[in-house]
């Protein structure tokens, strides 16, 4: 399950994203993801999609059209 939380600050507004894990992978599917889907660094791959997620909302709320 994820969820964002969208937190007024200042002028701004603090988005935190968090996802729960209801069933951990194990290492063999770690193995796995790494070798058949090149995921090496989940961290990063988190940290990217959330980038592109907040320049999606920005894109929207200021009235630009998305791009693909």
């Amino acid at each position: 399950m994820c969820s964002s939380d969208l937190i007024p600050e200042g002028t701004g507004t603090r988005v935190v994203e968090s996802y729960e894990v209801t069933k951990p992978i194990s290492a063999f599917g770690w193995f796995i993801l790494g070798t058949l889907y090149g995921l090496k660094d989940r961290r990063a791959e988190l940290r990217e999609s959330m980038a592109r997620s907040l320049d999606r909302v920005a894109e929207i709320c200021e009235g630009s059209s998305p791009s693909a």
